[in-house]
Order: C-alpha cells, then sequence, then structure tokens
C-alpha cells in the first residue's frame, strides 16, 4: 500500500473516508501527494479501513491506473453528475461512512456543494493533517527536490557569466528561458528589481537596469515541486555602506542556517534573525521564511508567534532581508532541507557579493 496513504489514516481521528478532488486545469498537491500523479481530474477516495481508489474520466483513465491504486471511470454522460457516480461506488464496495474528510482549502465550492447532495454525513476538514504530512518530504521527493535546486543553481551560473543585460525585463527572460531549456517549468514568475526597484520585495515592473543593487528572486520546478532561491548583486561600484548592509544581511543567513535543529520552534529562529539585525530590525519587513515542496509556499511558516517546529525531513526557505523604501533592498535565500537534525541547503550558489562593472 502507498506508505503516504498509510501515514495519513494512522492521522484519522473520527473520519471514516477522506475524499481528496482534483482538476487537472487546478492541481490539487494533495492529490498529487497521495497519488502521485497531478494531470488527473476527478476524486481520490481513502476509506479509513479499506483501500483507496481513483474515480476518473475517459481522458484521465490510463494516467490515472499508473498510480497503482484502484481506478473506476465516469463515463461521459456520467459527468455532469460525478458525486452521484461515486456514491454509487462507495454503495457498491459497501463502504459505510457518517464523518467525511476533505481537504476544504483545495476544494472548489461548487464540486463541494454537489458532493454534500449526494453524500450525507458529517464533514470534517483534513487540510491542516494534509499540509503536516507532505511537510516531511521522502526520498522519492528529496529527489526532485535535489534535481530543481540544481537547476537554480545552473541558471544563476550562467546569468552571472553572461550578464550583458540593459534592462530587467531581460533578465527575467534569460532566467525563465534557462529554466525551460532544462525541461523544467517556473515555480513563479521570476523578479528582477534593481536600484530603488529593489526596495520593493514582490516588485513586478520591467525597467531599465539601475546602478546599485539587483535582487533576483526565482525558483524552478520538476515533477511538481518547487525550488526558491534569492540573489543580490551590485550593479557599479559599492560603497563602504552598500558593502556592510549586504554583509549585515548575509550574516544574518548563514547564522540563521547554523541555528537550525529539529525541535526547535520556526518563531524563535524568526526572532533570533530579527534580533541580528539589531538597529536595523524595522526594515526586515517580511517573514524569514516557508515550507516549500508541492507548493511554493507550504508548511512550516517561520515567522513570529507560531507553533511550527522543525522536524526531518522539512524542506523550507530561508531569507532574510532589509529594505530602505525608495532607496535599496537586499535579500538573501536558499531553499535548505533538515538533515540528521541540521540544515543543509539545496540551492548552492555563490553568496558573496557579485559586483558587475557597468562602466
Amino acid at each position: 500500500m502507498n506508505n503516504r496513504i498509510i501515514k495519513l489514516k494512522k492521522r484519522l481521528e473520527k473520519e471514516d473516508i477522506v475524499i481528496i478532488y482534483n482538476e487537472s486545469s487546478n492541481p490539487n498537491p494533495n492529490f498529487q501527494y497521495f497519488s502521485s500523479y497531478t494531470n488527473v481530474s476527478g476524486y481520490l477516495i481513502i476509506p479509513k479501513k479499506k483501500p483507496a481508489f481513483i474515480l476518473t474520466n475517459t481522458r484521465d483513465y490510463e494516467q490515472a491506473k499508473k498510480s497503482g491504486l484502484n481506478t473506476y471511470l465516469i463515463t461521459k454522460e456520467q459527468k455532469k453528475n460525478s458525486s452521484f457516480v461515486l456514491k454509487e461506488m462507495l454503495q457498491k464496495k459497501r463502504i459505510k461512512f457518517q464523518n467525511i474528510g476533505i481537504d476544504k482549502e483545495n476544494f472548489r465550492l461548487l464540486a463541494f456543494e454537489k458532493l454534500k447532495k449526494e453524500l450525507k454525513g458529517r464533514y470534517s476538514d483534513v487540510s491542516v493533517i494534509c499540509k503536516q504530512l507532505r511537510a516531511i518530504k521522502d526520498e522519492e521527493e528529496i529527489k526532485s527536490l535535489r534535481k530543481t535546486c540544481k537547476i537554480t543553481d545552473m541558471v544563476f551560473s550562467k546569468l552571472v557569466n553572461k550578464f550583458k543585460f540593459r534592462t530587467e525585463r531581460q533578465v527575467k527572460y534569460f532566467i525563465e528561458s534557462e529554466i525551460r531549456k532544462q525541461g523544467a517549468e517556473l515555480s513563479f514568475p521570476t523578479i528582477a528589481a534593481s536600484g530603488k526597484n529593489s526596495s520593493i520585495p514582490h516588485y513586478d515592473d520591467e525597467q531599465k537596469l539601475k546602478k546599485g543593487f539587483l535582487i533576483l528572486d526565482f525558483g524552478a520546478r520538476v515533477n511538481g515541486y518547487h525550488s526558491d532561491m534569492t540573489r543580490t548583486l551590485y550593479l557599479g561600484k559599492p560603497s563602504s555602506k552598500d558593502r556592510f548592509f549586504y554583509d549585515l544581511v548575509l550574516k544574518n543567513q548563514v547564522s540563521c542556517l547554523d541555528e537550525m535543529e529539529e525541535g526547535k520552534r520556526c518563531s524563535d529562529i524568526y526572532d533570533y534573525s530579527n534580533k541580528l539585525f539589531g538597529d536595523y530590525k524595522d526594515f526586515f519587513i517580511h517573514n524569514l521564511g516557508h515550507g516549500v515542496g508541492l507548493q511554493i509556499h507550504e508548511y512550516p511558516n517561520l515567522a513570529a508567534d507560531v507553533e511550527d517546529v522543525f522536524l526531518e525531513g522539512m524542506t523550507f526557505t530561508v531569507e532574510p532581508g532589509i529594505y530602505f523604501e525608495g532607496k535599496f533592498g537586499i535579500r538573501i535565500e536558499d531553499t535548505v532541507i533538515l538533515r540528521k537534525g541540521r540544515a543543509e541547503r539545496l540551492t548552492r550558489s555563490q553568496k558573496e557579493l557579485i559586483i558587475i562593472d557597468k562602466n
């Protein structure tokens, strides 16, 4: 039996079945996690005491069967009332239930309303359980994460070695085209923010490259798994003040990585990062990091006042930054994994300040 499904069943309390809904046009990460497939529309049904199975359409039937789970067909004629087909299948399999678990965060409202009309019972949300299970990566997942981070590093190296760009748009285009050349997808739209634009953490414009700091935030996606890395370059000649602030962020990031270990609270590391900025902590205006995997933002959160704890096998980002409005910003980010109780960098690109001569 699928080990991930076994882990879910062990975490269930009152739920008799769990129903996970997926649309290939809007993939549900939990469907992929438990079935290993994302381009399948339909239902993944996980009874607590019987084998899990998939109910899908004619187009996706052959793909769904590759999951190794029992797979059943919703015909074209039945497609408009797939919830009724699901109800009949549960009756046919003699699966009794009163308590139904759904991952509410990923269940489309219209599909949920149709489901409730056919399946009467008490519904509960298992989204948190799914998030917590997905936070601990198995070896298959780690392999995909290492591959996507390797691609990210490779693209960054090429960019630095061929840096003859004039606009932020050209930088973004180069990064994204190189990621696609490696057979990967984009984790998210690339950020290239130069000069005073770098003071905007989620900058999304495209202007002529300006002298000063250049923040590059990008990532690749392989087999559904994301990488996320930020490097800050300098265009022109940095002043001693520029170097001071860059070193402040770099030392913060390296120190946070050194402090991370299994069992520590994520909020404690965020507080530690905040204190390291000293008089400049008010210019650290976002969280220290976030989990990364089948989603670019997932469990755990490296933020103030959260209960999340670092556990073996978690993958997440560490990204301290400071931003002086209308002047400049600096951010350094790696995707890391907790292995043998300590943080191991999966993105390994150079972090010492890279200076691009613009003269």
